[in-house]
């Protein structure tokens, strides 16, 4: 779960940067640079055992001095071939003492822009990933009732046990078998 703090300060930052990304006509080169970056953490967070070793690297990282920090963040970033504006952006997450909401930031870095492009985002929930001809037929679906400029984030959730629940723009589709088991429950308790 997200808390306040941390979606307080992915709004702040993540906006700052695409203000920066428009004004200095490089938005598509940020969103090159931030698909980059979301490699490098998907790649770190593949496995459990990576993800375990990240994190006491990370509290490492976090206890060194701020020139040794900022020597590794360069490093890094110019090993990545990233843009000096991308740079100077988490070198300044990095002064800011914010660096920790960099892998945040990247990972909704998707949304922001495909929302500034003027595509709306689909979240679809599912206990299990769809196959690719039930993420067909639904964006056809989509397609046909709202214009094709969309994005599907796609989440596996458990606890709706089967079926879909589906956020389109301002509505809400369950279909999901939790939500039809409270209906029953909710119809046996109004008789009794």
């Amino acid at each position: 779960m997200i808390n306040l703090e941390l979606e307080r300060d992915l709004k702040k930052y993540s906006t700052a940067l695409l203000d920066l990304a428009k004004g200095q006509n490089l938005l598509d080169q940020v969103n090159t640079d931030m698909q980059v970056m979301s490699k490098v953490f998907a790649t770190i967070y593949s496995s459990k055992k990576d993800a375990e070793e990240y994190k006491e690297v990370g509290k490492k990282f976090l206890v060194t001095s701020n020139a040794k920090q900022t020597e590794i963040i360069k490093n890094i970033l110019k090993e990545l071939n990233i843009s000096k504006l991308v740079s100077n952006f988490v070198l300044l997450l990095l002064i800011s003492k914010k660096i920790t909401i960099l892998r945040h930031l990247v990972e909704s870095w998707d949304s922001l822009f495909l929302t500034y492009k003027g595509y709306f985002k689909v979240s679809i929930s599912s206990v299990i990933p769809l196959s690719e001809s039930q993420e067909q037929k639904i964006k056809e679906i989509i397609t046909k009732s709202h214009g094709d400029k969309f994005f599907l984030e796609k989440k596996i959730d458990p606890a709706i046990l089967g079926g879909l629940v589906i956020h389109l723009k301002n509505q809400v589709i369950d279909d999901s078998l939790a939500s039809k088991i409270k209906k029953i429950e909710n119809n046996v308790r109004g008789t009794i």
